[in-house]
């Protein structure tokens, strides 16, 4: 299945963002284990499509904070950033080397509304 046939809504744009995001992955990937390795050729069919199934499922009110723990290689929540700029994200990973991978996707995609931090979740206060 194709992000046209599940978003028919979806603008270039979104689209340019995603396959830009998944180029950053399999790149990345090499260094850093942000997906496993025999994902890496089916990164729509295995992660994208499946980080994106609650959009179709649950209505998430325009403007909810969404909270991704151990965020790894920003799955599902850069995904759901790019399809819904609307919703506040926050990733939080403990790996040092996956919390900048998240930061440069965000730069590099000029994504906004969303923070990556390097942190164990024991760490965060209320």
């Amino acid at each position: 299945m194709q992000l046209e046939a599940l978003f028919p809504d979806i603008r270039p744009g979104q689209i340019a963002q995603i396959e830009q995001y998944c180029e950053l992955l399999r790149e990345w990937n090499q260094r850093v284990n942000l997906v496993s390795r025999q994902d890496v050729g089916q990164l729509m069919a295995h992660h994208i499509l499946p980080s994106l199934i609650p959009l179709r499922l649950i209505d998430i009110a325009a403007g909810s904070w969404v909270l991704d723990i151990g965020s790894g290689g920003g799955l599902p929540a850069i995904p759901l950033k790019i399809m819904r700029p609307d919703l506040q994200v926050l990733m939080v990973d403990s790996v040092r080397k996956k919390t900048l991978f998240l930061k440069k996707v965000i730069a590099d995609l000029g994504l906004s509304g969303i923070s990556a931090g390097n942190r164990r979740i024991e760490e965060l206060s209320a």
